[in-house]
């Protein structure tokens, strides 16, 4: 107890106090701390890592605060249990907890993610085809090609690749290192963390889209796109054999109804991180147009990959998106949806989407899909600032008659949640503000909800159902045999 009171002081005392400077005899690189976020003010924040090491790092106006995944900037509210990397000192002081200046946090940290390494350049030789940066006190040669994507922080930004310089601090994401002495990196991306604006320069994006020739007549109009991945030829013919797919689709659709008019149109969307495109085929005959259907193609441009909405939005990805829909529909005036037998049910992998220009991925459905014709195509902004995800490894589950069971203490203390239990009546309270939910074991009732299996004892832990934290607590989850992913609206 005495110990945990101490932490609060330090806490305390460090975050109200001006930034601590430090004195360094010699330049030193920061060090880095993979840990879970205890405590946020807007001057410190308080980690604690998997071993038990506690650090309070100190906010100052050149900390970077970023996407681990995106390198895009973020902000440290609602943050608390969340998984972070950061880099932070050199120097550091001498008290329990210690104390540092954080350089960079790494936030939204996907589960066994490599997160991308702090460089600060030694050394910079320009090869004939690309750069090699030294960094890590010589330990480290990262071989970065002219077709790497560069960008500038916070404006996201191509930048020119001799940008880099001795001296320059940059995010270089790779995930294999050659064993050699020293030691070798081929870097996916990079991410330049300049302390004055840089003027950017246009490139050639990694994937070009134009249009694909298309012989049109009265029947046939429009355009569609055509993919130019020169750094990926398998996923070029991969793409462009997928805008012909949903060619031939549309075209059987409309040679089954006679003297119809198909259209086809697409629209591109190219951020740093990803390719969307969205290919929309019209069939019409005379002034009526009778169907729609949208086809998107998403690409991750570091991984070169296409992708779907689990690989952008994690585990509760449908989950998700089904809950923003719903809200939206909830709140929108009355006939704009349909509530027939063609009312919206749930986001599936059938759904498409596409990422937009501020990194949310946007649900897209046909024509008289779930809403009237008037309504043209329904499009549903997931805005992932409003949600707070939550990965917890180690839990340990079990199965009971098809129900997930969960320790509730621990998996609730991690969103925040005092969990007190009362020998006497059995009962188990959860209390988080004005908040407050109770159950008693063995009795299938949680408030005014039943679920489908009551509280257990095994072992002197207090489990329940999975869908206690949606149900009961309001949220989104998702579990493995070691994990729970939950989603819940800040």
């Amino acid at each position: 107890m005495k110990k945990r009171i101490a932490l609060a002081l330090v806490f305390l005392l460090v975050a109200s106090q001006l930034t601590v400077s430090f004195a360094a005899t010699t330049p030193m690189a920061p060090k880095m701390i993979s840990a879970a976020i205890e405590r946020v003010t807007d001057k410190a924040i308080l980690v604690k890592s998997g071993a038990g090491v506690s650090l309070v790092l100190n906010i100052t106006d050149d900390t970077l605060i970023l996407n681990a995944v995106t390198g895009e900037p973020m902000q440290l509210k609602d943050r608390i249990g969340d998984s972070l990397v950061a880099y932070y000192g050199p120097a550091e002081t001498k008290s329990m907890p210690a104390q540092s200046n954080a350089v960079v946090l790494l936030l939204s940290l996907p589960q066994d993610y490599a997160p991308p390494k702090l460089a600060i350049a030694e050394a910079v030789e320009t090869t004939t085809d690309g750069m090699k940066v030294t960094f890590d006190n010589g330990n480290t040669i990262a071989t970065i090609a002219k077709a790497t994507p560069v960008t500038a922080y916070k404006t996201g930004k191509a930048i020119p690749l001799d940008t880099i310089a001795v001296g320059t601090k940059a995010l270089l994401w790779y995930d294999i290192v050659a064993l050699s002495q020293p030691a070798q990196a081929v870097p996916t991306k990079v991410v330049v963390l300049a302390d004055a604006p840089v003027s950017p320069v246009d490139v050639a994006p990694a994937v070009a889209v134009t249009d694909k020739a298309l012989t049109t007549s009265a029947q046939l109009k429009g355009k569609l796109p055509m993919f130019a991945i020169a750094a990926n030829k398998t996923l070029q013919d991969n793409v462009n054999a997928m805008v012909t797919a949903a060619y031939d689709s549309a075209m059987k659709l409309a040679a089954a109804q006679k003297d119809s008019t198909l259209t086809f149109s697409y629209d591109v969307t190219q951020t740093p991180a990803y390719t969307s495109v969205a290919i929309t085929s019209a069939i019409s005959a005379g002034n009526t147009e009778s169907h729609a259907v949208i086809e998107t193609i998403v690409i991750d441009n570091t991984k070169m990959a296409v992708v779907n909405l689990t690989d952008v939005l994690g585990m509760n990805a449908y989950k998700l998106a089904t809950l923003c829909v719903k809200n939206v529909i909830a709140n929108a005036p009355q006939g704009s949806y349909n509530t027939d037998s063609n009312a919206f049910t749930a986001v599936t992998e059938a759904n498409n989407f596409v990422m937009n220009k501020d990194g949310n991925a946007v649900i897209l459905f046909d024509k008289y899909s779930i809403a009237p014709g008037a309504a043209g195509m329904p499009m549903f902004v997931i805005d992932q600032t409003l949600f707070q995800t939550t990965e917890m490894a180690n839990i340990e589950n079990y199965v009971e008659k098809y129900t997930t069971m969960i320790p509730v203490r621990k998996v609730a203390e991690q969103f925040g949640y005092t969990v007190t239990w009362q020998q006497a009546t059995k009962t188990i309270t959860l209390t988080k503000g004005t908040e407050t939910h109770s159950m008693i074991l063995n009795k299938n009732q949680y408030g005014n909800i039943t679920l489908e299996h009551a509280p257990t004892l095994t072992k002197g832990i207090t489990y329940v159902p999975l869908s206690f934290f949606e149900k009961v607590l309001g949220g989104i989850t998702s579990s493995t045999e070691s994990k729970v992913v939950y989603t819940k609206l800040k």
